[in-house]
């Protein structure tokens, strides 16, 4: 059966569902300390605030880092740079906290750069993916301009689609281009309703 294009009301609809019942209240309160804390903080050279911002985050959004402390280190002695690609919205920013824990924690990096910055980074997470692969698939997304020469001499799937995604700057331009499929420039919109969404068709995703 095919995924339907979210109007604006499907994305309304998904925000007030995410805020919704207890778990809702638990997930505004989370949302409105980190959106402070980020807003509050912008940069990154305070070694306190990067451990305060790593463990918080991790906590909240469940991103399984079981040493904040030592990933806040690895920040903090990238701050100089780490805070003028935020600044910019520069995809670098996500590589550069991607790899500061002892695996990769992407999800985590993206997460981070998106309260840093949230006009400029969206979140990845693993209902995202797979719900916007969907998406990408249904819809052709892949003959966008902006990613259609990564395709030249590959084959189309899922699984390569999937692995794209892992890459920032390719994710970046399938979000964007699916915010231009849903009429929308709201990355908060769209990143609710791919996770949410995603988390309903894929229950069984670990």
């Amino acid at each position: 059966m095919a995924i339907k294009i979210p109007t604006d009301k499907t994305l309304q609809s998904y925000l007030k569902k995410r805020y919704s019942g207890k778990s809702g209240d638990a997930y505004r309160i989370q949302d409105e300390i980190l959106t402070d804390l980020f807003e509050k903080y912008k940069n990154n050279k305070s070694f306190g605030i990067c451990v305060s911002k790593s463990t918080i985050l991790n906590a909240f959004y469940s991103t399984y880092i079981l040493n904040t402390y030592g990933v806040a280190e690895k920040i903090y002695a990238k701050a100089d740079e780490l805070d003028k690609t935020l600044k910019k919205g520069d995809y670098k920013a996500v590589e550069i906290i991607r790899h500061a824990g002892k695996h990769d924690i992407y999800s985590f990096a993206t997460k981070y750069c998106f309260f840093s910055n949230p006009k400029k980074y969206s979140i990845y997470d693993k209902y995202v993916a797979l719900l916007l692969t969907d998406y990408i698939l249904e819809y052709k997304l892949y003959e966008n301009p902006a990613v259609k020469d990564l395709y030249k001499n590959r084959r189309i799937s899922k699984s390569a689609i999937q692995s794209d995604l892992r890459n920032y700057e390719i994710f970046m331009k399938y979000i964007n281009a699916f915010m231009g499929l849903c009429g929308t420039n709201d990355r908060m919109l769209i990143d609710n309703f791919l996770w949410i969404k995603g988390k309903e068709l894929y229950p069984n995703k670990q």
